[in-house]
């Protein structure tokens, strides 16, 4: 299927997509998978797609410029992902959870509460040797009783700096004494407030302002693939985070029931200000990949106050504002991506 996406793409930009799409690093992997899949998606939509549309006044070049019949917009790609800080972290976790799966003990499996990890990346024959340490110090019988005690704190197991929160997790029935039963069996996140609006916040911003006024609509399409994204995390940066008010009495006690309402700070506007005009609209996915292409979605988010209004008409879901009622109206999509690509729905989900 890629291959076919592939030879629809422009020729003289083959070579530059195809060293993208082989390179190591995963956010160019997914920069140019993103794009092909815009393209792709467009094209089949009858819209023509120009590469890299020379822009009067600028040495800068948005994604596209899609064009069919009398409508056309700018459309600029872009991905949400992890700093190279984050990514380098949860790459080091990913190896010692590997080495944790390298140890081995009849009884016993293990869950795996949090990992903090160091800078130097500890041996796997340091890790397998602490864990199975461990692990021969227990009794079956006696965790056995203790398997799903409420707020049952971690072992702690330090290695090389790093620090590894376990559970031990006894094996039954035949997988007792097996070695093709897997060591690690369940891992669960670290805990703590996840806050993705912000970093989604800063990505849509720079683009935003990235080439002036284009003097027709500009679209920015973005893909997150934050491990705890979601599409109410886009809303919230577009549109600033929902919060709760309350009204207090003089002596300070609350009077009636919170209000939830919205902090007006996100890339549309920030208090009475309207920002980001020149986009007129934001298109998202999350967690989309070569893998779950039968089964993502897009949403189309509607810049209220947009010097150039999006009037392309495209079957997405589309989010917009009703400003005299201060609320957002959604319109389910005509179309998926799916029916547009000819893939069969949910297969591969």
């Amino acid at each position: 299927m890629l291959e076919e996406w592939f030879a629809h793409w422009p020729v003289r930009d083959r070579q530059d997509i195809r060293r993208r799409l082989q390179a190591k690093g995963r956010e160019q992997f997914f920069g140019a998978f993103w794009e092909l899949y815009l393209h792709e998606l467009h094209r089949r939509l009858g819209f023509a797609c120009e590469r890299d549309p020379v822009i009067p006044g600028s040495s800068k070049h948005p994604d596209f410029l899609m064009s069919r019949g009398e409508d056309s917009f700018y459309l600029e790609g872009t991905i949400v992902g992890h700093s190279t800080e984050e990514a380098s972290r949860l790459h080091r976790e990913r190896l010692i959870i590997e080495q944790i799966n390298g140890a081995y003990h009849p009884d016993f499996s293990v869950r795996v509460r949090r990992i903090v990890v160091a800078d130097n990346q500890p041996s796997k024959a340091a890790v397998v040797k602490a864990v199975e340490g461990w692990l021969a110090a227990l009794d079956w019988e006696a965790e056995s009783k203790r398997t799903g005690e409420v707020g049952r704190q971690p072992h702690r197991i330090e290695v090389a700096g790093s620090v590894l929160l376990l559970l031990p997790w006894p094996k039954i029935g035949d997988a007792r004494g097996s070695r093709s039963f897997p060591t690690v069996v369940t891992r669960t996140g670290a805990g703590g407030v996840v806050d993705e609006p912000p970093t989604i916040l800063d990505d849509l911003r720079d683009k935003a302002s990235r080439y002036g006024d284009l003097r027709r609509p500009y679209v920015v399409a973005v893909l997150c693939l934050r491990d705890f994204a979601t599409e109410r995390d886009i809303e919230q940066a577009l549109y600033g985070p929902e919060v709760a008010t309350f009204s207090l009495a003089a002596d300070g006690t609350p009077i009636g029931g919170p209000r939830l309402g919205r902090n007006p700070d996100g890339l549309w506007q920030r208090g009475e200000e309207q920002r980001a005009t020149r986009v007129s609209a934001v298109l998202s996915s999350t967690h989309l990949s070569p893998w779950t292409l039968a089964s993502s979605t897009l949403e189309l988010w509607i810049n209220p106050w947009a010097t150039h209004p999006l009037t392309a008409g495209l079957p997405w879901a589309i989010t917009s504002a009703d400003l005299d009622a201060n609320a957002l109206i959604r319109t389910e999509a005509s179309r998926n991506p799916q029916e547009v690509l000819g893939l069969p729905i949910g297969v591969g989900s």
